[in-house]
């Protein structure tokens, strides 16, 4: 009753390809979040380069004056584990330049929501823990609730980043919230980035600034391609999402 479909992440494709996948042969186009992810048959994709995204997130802060930029993390597996990698090939090179009196232990800056349960240690990503919700018979990752309840992390950390990159637009919509909560003031306190570019951050105060991924680019893409594939046309099979910055009212310039 379809002639193909479109999957949200590589996880869900590949748990397709896996199981009712095999005993059908329907077109099928997926976002990835992690250009390594291996299929039993080749799947035309849309890439989100992390690696990229995080580096001009970081040269982003870096021209506003930032040197003690830091991350939130909501969990410590799947495309969180790669943009953090990210994140720390980067900022172990920029912990070489800065050097003299900067705090140069990058590590420091992280902030990690991950739960140490057994369940998460099994790096599985259907675990939804704690921060678990659900809305109309959808269970889902309460990524707001998370970054609400990180910024107490922030707030007892003994090293302060003058800057978060959070996971998402969500996580970092939660942290400001959370941070407002107790007192605490963004950008003047700290400045929040998130990486997404979705349409909430126009509903709220201060107006997020964030790495806009283009969600909804990513959607056409991917229609772009499955029709291709339907109409036989030629069709490549790695696709590669645009980025760019979205400024707001979250990131203070320290120049």
């Amino acid at each position: 009753m379809a002639d193909g479909i479109i999957f949200p992440t590589e996880n869900v494709a590949q748990d397709y390809a896996e199981t009712v996948g095999k005993n059908y042969r329907l077109p099928t186009v997926t976002i990835s979040f992690d250009p390594s992810a291996i299929f039993a048959k080749p799947m035309p994709s849309v890439v989100i380069e992390n690696q990229k995204i995080i580096n001009a997130s970081i040269d982003y802060l870096i021209q506003k004056g930032h040197k003690k930029i830091g991350m939130l993390l909501p969990f410590d597996y799947g495309y969180a584990n790669s943009r953090y990698k990210a994140w720390k090939e980067r900022m172990k090179m920029e912990s070489i330049f800065l050097g003299g009196g900067v705090e140069t232990n990058y590590e420091h800056y992280i902030i990690n929501c991950g739960k140490p349960e057994e369940e998460n240690k099994k790096k599985d990503y259907r675990y939804l823990g704690p921060y678990q919700s659900e809305s109309e018979g959808f269970v889902y990752y309460d990524l707001f609730k998370v970054g609400y309840e990180a910024a107490n992390l922030y707030k007892s950390s003994k090293y302060k980043a003058t800057a978060l990159i959070c996971f998402n637009d969500d996580l970092a919509q939660g942290f400001i919230a959370g941070l407002q909560a107790i007192g605490l003031r963004v950008p003047e306190d700290i400045s929040v980035m998130g990486i997404d570019g979705i349409f909430t951050r126009n509903h709220f105060k201060p107006k997020l600034t964030t790495m806009s991924i283009y969600p909804e680019r990513q959607g056409a893409k991917c229609v772009e391609v499955l029709i291709d594939m339907l109409e036989g046309k030629k069709y490549k099979y790695m696709n590669y999402s645009p980025y760019g910055i979205l400024e707001g009212e979250t990131v203070k310039d320290l120049k």
